[in-house]
């Protein structure tokens, strides 16, 4: 906890209404309610002048930062304490707390205030704020149960009268407690009030309601944090839920959105939603957002990138613009697989030469797992340009691999035959 923290909660403590917690970590401070329930105190007393001048002397010293004197004076009065009423005693149990807090002693602080609200002898008005203080306190050091027991007293008291700002801070007590419906009631109840309710509020209640498995609520809470509040971290948890429930198309709409404004800050990201565009069948968008990441330098340019750009190119029929960057990519590539796929592609135009340019390339770079099938796409390729000769040897390669064996001996045969076939028409002419 801050300085700033623990001098907030001293004052309220001590010396006016109660301090508020807004977030579970760090923990900041705020004014609490202002107004009460009826609940008064079961008996009356007043401050006797020995007991005023303990107290007096033990604040004045704790504002002058004389702490040691502060302590002195506190126990001396506290070993005289039979001397004194309930209340008196309560309020030099207030300024230990006080003194605590000031030491930085935030546990010690809590257990001070237990004691002062011991019999309930404050006023209505201190029971009340006391109360409070200590709830925030016992949230303050993860003492989560038994803040949530205390502020559930402090609900019995004030009522309806509690204000929002005190209703998130006791539904972040009852959350922290996993008391799930407790704290929906809360954070509903604050929100609630609220035409236009701070980021964190809705943020409890969306944290609440995914505790409770709520999917739907979750998602509303999203949006409006989206409109309101537009950081990435809710559009990628709204995202999150339509992936979950695999509604693919929202998704996708939450990520085109996410790029349009700017939020995506990693070229995985970009990548994710070139995917997505091609898995959903719209392949020209894909290529925009690969492009655009690339001259933006979000995306390097890499054998991996400019594959799935070839890829998106293919699917949308661009397939001069594909095979420009499949060269690209295999120039870049550690191994020849890229090589080989753009010699397929070259051999579908009937792109004969470049064809067996490109698979020559990839077998000689090396890497392909399966090269005998290379040797057989090598063969098709010059069987397709009727270079019989180079197409026997393409494939009498081939049958040297085991995953391709049995179909080059076929190509084999079938290669003669035409080659043979070639020769007889030629020397009939």
């Amino acid at each position: 906890m801050s300085s700033r923290a623990r001098r907030l909660v001293l004052a309220a403590a001590l010396c006016g209404p109660p301090a508020v917690l807004t977030a579970c970590v760090p923990p900041e401070w705020m004014v609490p309610p202002d107004e009460a329930g009826k609940r008064k105190a079961k008996v009356s007393y007043t401050v006797n002048r020995r007991a005023f001048k303990h107290l007096d002397r033990a604040q004045k010293a704790i504002s002058e930062k004389d702490y040691d004197k502060a302590r002195e004076e506190l126990e001396d009065m506290q070993s005289r304490a039979k001397r004194f009423n309930p209340y008196e005693v309560a309020l030099m149990h207030r300024t230990w707390a006080q003194l605590h807090i000031e030491r930085e002693d935030m546990e010690a602080a809590a257990g001070a205030l237990e004691a002062a609200l011991e019999g309930e002898t404050l006023p209505e008005g201190d029971l009340i704020d006391t109360m409070y203080n200590l709830g925030s306190l016992q949230l303050a050091t993860e003492q989560f149960d038994k803040a949530a027991e205390t502020f559930g007293r402090w609900l019995e008291i004030a009522g309806e009268k509690a204000t929002p700002t005190a209703r998130f801070t006791i539904g972040i007590a009852f959350a922290q407690a996993k008391q799930w419906d407790e704290a929906l009631e809360q954070a509903q109840l604050a929100v609630d009030a609220e035409d236009d309710p701070p980021e964190q509020w809705l943020q409890l209640l969306m944290s609440v309601q995914y505790e409770r498995g709520d999917d739907q609520a979750v998602e509303a809470l999203l949006k409006r944090l989206v409109v309101r509040y537009p950081k990435k971290i809710y559009w990628q948890q709204l995202f999150g839920v339509f992936a979950e429930r695999k509604d693919d198309d929202r998704a996708l709409a939450v990520m085109e959105l996410m790029n349009a404004q700017g939020l995506f800050d990693s070229g995985e990201e970009l990548v994710r939603l070139a995917q997505m565009l091609m898995y959903s069948g719209v392949p020209t968008k894909a290529t925009d957002v690969l492009r655009d990441g690339l001259e933006g330098e979000l995306l390097e340019r890499d054998a991996k990138t400019l594959e799935l750009l070839a890829s998106s190119y293919l699917y949308a029929r661009e397939t001069d613009e594909a095979k420009g960057i499949l060269g690209e990519a295999a120039r870049k590539s550690d191994d020849g697989k890229l090589y080989v796929q753009l010699g397929r592609q070259q051999l579908r135009d009937a792109e004969f030469d470049a064809a067996a340019t490109s698979v020559r390339r990839g077998i000689n770079k090396g890497g392909i797992e399966k090269v005998g099938n290379a040797w057989l796409l090598l063969g098709s390729i010059y069987y397709n340009a009727e270079r019989w000769g180079d197409a026997i040897d393409a494939f009498r390669r081939a049958a040297g691999h085991e995953e391709s064996r049995a179909t080059a001996g076929k190509w084999i045969t079938a290669t003669e035959q035409q080659m043979q076939n070639a020769q007889a028409a030629a020397a009939a002419r």
